[in-house]
């Protein structure tokens, strides 16, 4: 499962490290990490998904065993990177399942790399319109770096209901903050700061592949009604599902009820995805 992909690129080589798992000739799924994760965080999902699913995970650049590379983290480096990775595994008809900070990324690539995509999975999207993070959260993202106590406490309150009192669970864990403490020092709130220089909101209509929405339930960086906000601004958009036992990071917190909608949203068909009716109220799962 584990890969290493180098990338040629005018100003510098790129080595992307990834997890590919399942049959290359079926459906397959590109998963995209957010700020302070890994490829790990969708190792719940390698470890569910059937066969005939293929999953590819990469680390982002600056994250994980990919190298940093010589772009800053903007949304559009994001697209590059994510355009050259799957151009180089000569990946197509994508179900791009993105997390967090990634869904910006995940919206762009599908507005302005189309051919390579069937269809979008946003799980706890941000607004369209971008985020401005006050300035006391990039000094503590760095501090965070540097201590390990402050980090735990990060990733912990974006996965509350992983059950940490678990011994599996308290060691796996334990690699998360690892990965996150490891980031390069632009990296690890670059995928933050990318949102305060992005918006979608004048191209949304321009996204031309069916999309599903999905929240934890106790999600409290991403309200309820933001994402209702998300949803009722794509037209093609099929549904909000709203995942129990979960807040910020359900394919984490709940990865078989993750992994349901998601097998589910991939085997529909899509001949007729324009005239999908828009759900304003979402599901609970």
């Amino acid at each position: 499962m584990p890969e290493t992909l180098t990338v040629e690129r005018p100003e510098a080589t790129e080595s992307i490290a990834y997890w590919d798992q399942g049959a290359k000739d079926e459906e397959t799924v590109l998963a995209v990490h957010g700020n302070l994760a890994t490829k790990r965080w969708w190792e719940p999902l390698f470890e569910i998904l059937p066969p005939d699913i293929r999953l590819v995970a990469p680390d982002l650049p600056g994250c994980g065993q990919t190298t940093a590379g010589t772009d800053r983290h903007s949304v559009q480096s994001q697209v590059r990177f994510l355009s050259d990775f799957a151009t180089a595994l000569n990946l197509r008809g994508l179900t791009v399942v993105a997390h967090s900070t990634s869904c910006a990324a995940a919206l762009d690539f599908a507005i302005s790399r189309p051919h390579l995509i069937n269809s979008l999975v946003l799980c706890s999207c941000p607004p369209l319109h971008g985020v401005k993070s006050p300035p006391e959260l990039y000094r503590h993202l760095q501090a965070a770096r540097q201590d390990r106590s402050i980090m735990s406490t990060i990733l912990a309150s974006l996965m509350p209901n992983l059950d940490l009192a678990v011994p599996a669970n308290q060691t796996w864990f334990e690699l998360l903050v690892d990965d996150a403490t490891g980031m390069n020092e632009r990296s690890v709130d670059g995928l933050t700061r990318a949102l305060e220089r992005w918006s979608v909101t004048d191209r949304i209509g321009q996204i031309r592949v069916p999309v599903l929405l999905m929240r934890g339930n106790d999600d409290e960086i991403v309200p309820h009604q933001q994402a209702l906000a998300v949803l009722r601004s794509i037209v093609l958009a099929n549904n909000l599902e709203v995942i129990r036992g979960a807040g910020h990071s359900p394919m984490i917190e709940n990865p078989e009820a993750f992994a349901i909608r998601l097998i589910d949203f991939v085997a529909q068909e899509f001949a007729e995805f324009e005239n999908l009716p828009l759900n304003q109220t979402g599901t609970v799962s």
